[in-house]
């Protein structure tokens, strides 16, 4: 399913302003599925290293801590070298998109551009007024 850019406005802006008005509890969910997954992790890999090298609980968290610590030092890594490449593609991505957005709105009519934007102020003012 493709969407026209009008969509796609509209779909980032109704995500936009989910993220602005809830930004706390959307937030904090983020870090509470972020903290679940590790932890979750951490508990697999805790007992896959006990049972594989029949080794005790405490010498398991060590290991368990310097493989992780390794990981994360790992991934850190590659984002670094990966983010002007990413940085690079989402201005092309920004450019690309914001010439399909001029071009669809020099092809509206008058009328379609009134109506257009006195639905955008209307919804935004109430918006404002809900909050």
């Amino acid at each position: 399913m493709t969407l026209n850019i009008h969509q796609k406005i509209s779909f980032t802006v109704v995500i936009a302003i989910v993220m602005i008005s809830m930004y706390d509890a959307v937030f904090h969910f983020l870090l509470w599925l972020l903290h679940i997954l590790f932890e979750s992790a951490e508990f697999v890999l805790d007992h896959f290293i006990e049972g594989v090298f029949e080794i005790g609980n405490r010498e398991t968290e060590i290991v368990v801590f310097y493989l992780l610590i390794s990981l994360i030092s790992v991934g850190v890594y590659r984002l670094y070298h990966a983010l002007p490449r990413w940085q690079q593609q989402f201005k092309q991505l920004l450019q690309r998109q914001q010439a399909e957005a001029l071009a669809q709105w020099q092809a509206l009519s008058a009328l379609y551009k009134m109506a257009w934007w006195s639905f955008f102020l209307t919804a935004i003012n109430c918006w404002l007024f809900l909050t």
